[in-house]
């Protein structure tokens, strides 16, 4: 197809493309214009003041630019983690300010600048001070004497300071104050043994602040004795002090035949002396002095000592010369022995023949005695219950008795006097007279002697307290005179023939230990309150009991024997013997003289020879009271035995 176009059509369509490019000219033209004039600088800080704990610490600081930038600090303890930088457009910088911990007493402050072209902006960094309670010394050492001391006490803030102190023996002593807060406190003399720590405490309430001063006193320097003299045994002793310090001592002796037996001390030594026998014909002392290493303190202890005499027959001599024995039984160990019931209490006056009597037996007489002396025996054992006659017994309900409310233990002296008319009566005859502590043991519940370790703790000082009143009263009595521990001591479960027989599954290992350690235990206080108390009871002949009095026959337990085979004397050989009981069926003689032949065996083997101590039978019997041929069979041949083995029979 052919087209075919005007010249005037042409010349009208170029007009108007023409006129369109000239258009697009002019507006190129007018962009170059404006491109080409600069942009404004542009700062913008967000945050111009920063708080700062005295401990420092980092914060974020933002701001915008739109061109190079930098920052000036002006203190070292302030700053920023970049100091300058670049941007092509608008944008916001974020930068870490980091301020060191204030370790002054003031508050302080510094700027920081930041700068973009022309422009700049101050950013203002605030830190607390470093709020502080200090005092001039932390500790004082202050000698037992006492002494003033000055505290002074530095605080950054006005506000008042609170004082408290820990203890009564640091006193405050109130004085003007001053501008650098010294405040003077009295320590008090430090009477007592031992150091002390006490504290005094400041405290800046407002600031949440505190201080605290330690008090240490030394202590009063001592050495204490517990006797300043001491009757050593002629024969020889060795003497136990007890030495009480807190200083270091020496020990001096002003004699040779006094020696110390070295022993390790803490802080409460035990002494051990060693006496020499005093064979010198004389009395005679010595003097021990025990000294701190510093001579501020001295104590002198005297050791007198008499001659050497032997005034007293052993105890191995006594039981051969006793010869035939009786009981003073059911008499002055009378007792009401049920604390559900207690009768003589409750309705008797409770006079010394009220309790004489109340078994129905009537006043002993030396009448009495003087017949069992006519008719060849030897020796009488007196026994004695003497739980109603020590300190108070109170009753409750009419008749019955807590004995936790038992107080005091002296001995009623019209009891003592009754039991040592009695005791003369037995002396005055030339016999052999055993006294002992009866009920106070045994299976009833009035028995406050138990053999236990337990029972021994509770019972100790009321033992020791009854023996020493005992021992004091018969000092100067002669050598017929034999004192007995106690009776038939048994555990907390009342056992009989062995400790802890009674016990679940009859036998404890255990209990049994406890037992027979207790018995020991009894056994030594008993001597040592006695010997301690001087004059004849250094030389007395005591009788120990075995556990429960048991003497060890039978064949039916493997145990039977540990009474006789565990018992262990409380001090050397000489002027101690062991006691046993020994009770059988008279009518079964002939089935048990075996048994008794082996009892006597027992006895040498297990005491006479092992221990080397005497035996003496304080009970025996054929189990009746009849005077039948049965009982003459079974008393002739057991107390011929007797006399064959050495053993004393009462």
């Amino acid at each position: 197809m052919l087209f075919y176009f005007h010249m005037s059509q042409v010349s009208s369509h170029i007009s108007k493309v023409l006129i369109s490019f000239l258009a697009i000219i002019c507006v190129l033209n007018l962009y170059t214009s404006c491109s080409s004039k600069e942009e404004p600088t542009a700062l913008n800080v967000k945050n111009k003041e920063f708080l700062f704990s005295d401990n420092g610490g980092v914060q974020t600081l933002s701001f915008v630019v739109n061109k190079s930038w930098k920052i000036n600090c002006h203190e070292s303890w302030c700053t920023v983690s970049q100091t300058s930088g670049n941007v092509s457009n608008s944008d916001v910088v974020s930068l870490e300010v980091s301020c060191k911990p204030n370790d002054t007493f003031s508050a302080r402050e510094s700027t920081i600048t930041v700068i973009c072209a022309e422009l700049s902006e101050f950013i203002t960094i605030k830190q607390d001070a470093n709020y502080t309670l200090e005092v001039s010394q932390t500790s004082y050492d202050v000698p037992s004497s006492g002494q003033i001391i000055e505290i002074t006490v530095k605080n950054n803030d006005d506000s008042s300071i609170s004082v408290s102190i820990s203890d009564s023996w640091i006193r405050r002593v109130e004085t003007k104050a001053i501008t650098e807060n010294k405040f003077i406190f009295n320590v008090d003399a430090n009477t007592s043994h031992n150091e002390r720590k006490g504290a005094i405490h400041f405290a800046d309430v407002k600031n949440k602040l505190e201080a605290e001063v330690s008090i240490v006193q030394s202590q009063n320097d001592a050495i204490d004795i517990d006797t300043k003299e001491y009757y050593a045994k002629p024969e020889g002793d060795e003497i136990n002090i007890k030495v009480s310090h807190n200083v270091d001592y020496q020990i001096t002796s002003s004699v040779e035949w006094i020696k110390q037996i070295s022993t390790k001390a803490y802080v409460t030594d035990y002494l051990l002396l060693s006496v020499e026998s005093n064979e010198s014909g004389a009395k005679r002392s010595g003097i021990i002095t025990i000294e701190s290493l510093n001579n501020s303190i001295k104590h002198e202890l005297t050791i007198l000592q008499e001659k050497r005499i032997y005034p007293f027959e052993s105890a191995a001599e006594a039981v051969l010369n006793m010869g035939a024995g009786w009981n003073l039984g059911n008499t002055l160990d009378s007792n009401s022995g049920d604390i559900d019931n207690m009768w003589i209490e409750a309705w008797s006056a409770r006079t010394p023949k009220d309790y004489e009597t109340a078994w129905g037996q009537p006043e002993t007489t030396r009448e009495l005695i003087h017949m069992f002396k006519e008719a060849g025996f030897g020796v009488i054992r007196v026994p004695v219950t003497w739980y109603p006659h020590m300190g108070t017994i109170t009753l409750h309900d009419q008749n019955k008795w807590d004995p936790a409310t038992w107080t005091g233990t002296s001995v009623d002296p019209q009891w003592m006097a009754r039991v040592k008319e009695v005791v003369d009566y037995v002396i005055d005859e030339g016999m052999y007279c055993i006294l002992n502590v009866h009920h106070d043991t045994g299976d009833a519940a009035t028995a406050w002697l138990r053999a236990s370790e337990d029972g021994f703790n509770a019972a100790k000082a009321r033992y020791g307290a009854l023996w020493q009143q005992i021992a004091i009263t018969f000092r100067d009595y002669g050598e017929k005179l034999l004192f007995e521990s106690y009776n038939e001591m048994l555990d907390q479960y009342g056992s009989w023939c062995f400790a802890s027989m009674a016990a679940p599954g009859n036998y404890d290992a255990n209990v049994a230990r406890g037992a027979y350690n207790a018995i020991y235990n009894y056994a030594r206080l008993f001597t040592e309150t006695v010997r301690a108390t001087g004059g004849n009871n250094l030389y007395r002949n005591l009788v120990v009991n075995t556990y429960g009095a048991c003497s060890g026959d039978g064949t039916w337990s493997p145990h039977l024997k540990d009474p006789i085979s565990s018992i262990q004397i409380p001090e050397e050989p000489g002027h101690i013997a062991i006691e046993v009981h020994s009770y059988w069926d008279a009518s079964k003689f002939n089935e048990q003289k075996a048994d008794i032949d082996r009892l006597f065996t027992n006895l040498d083997t297990y005491i006479v020879k092992r221990l080397g101590v005497p035996v003496i039978i304080g009970e025996w019997g054929g189990w009746t009271n009849e005077d039948n041929d049965a009982n003459v069979t079974f008393a002739s041949y057991f107390s011929g035995k007797a006399r064959e083995a050495g053993i004393a029979t009462c």
